[in-house]
């Protein structure tokens, strides 16, 4: 009976499957904790009328709210090729000034970084050849 490792490829995958699966764990634990640290931080500033800490709590939520986005979003990545990086090319043709303007602003819209650290995208300018 072959084991584990005897299948380089494989153990590869797998751990590298697992790790993602950790990380995406890991975020979600971040996440709650930090929202449950933020509650209670809130509830005691509520008791004693601190309005400076409230603020701070608010000031937090939006990335606390980021963190849990990207969160979900990587939970929503459990495909063979979800890993893998993507092209998107969107041209004009033959529709004019109209239909460029049109690509120019779908671009804008698909260039920048999702919310979080790994992902990001690259972006380049140009006529198809």
């Amino acid at each position: 009976m072959p084991g584990f490792w005897d299948d380089a490829e494989t153990a590869k995958r797998v751990q590298k499957e697992l790790g993602r699966l950790q990380d995406a764990i890991k975020g979600w634990e971040n996440s709650w904790d930090e929202l449950d640290e933020a509650g209670l931080l809130l509830e005691m500033a509520t008791e004693e009328k601190d309005s400076d800490t409230e603020h701070e709590v608010a000031a937090a939520l939006p990335d606390m709210e980021t963190a849990l986005e990207v969160a979900e979003l990587e939970c929503m990545f459990s495909g063979e090729h979800d890993a893998s990086n993507v092209m998107i090319s969107i041209h004009a043709g033959a529709g004019g000034t109209e239909a460029q303007d049109w690509v120019s602003d779908k671009n804008s819209l698909s260039v920048g970084k999702v919310p979080g650290e790994k992902y990001g995208s690259s972006h380049q300018i140009g006529t198809p050849k």
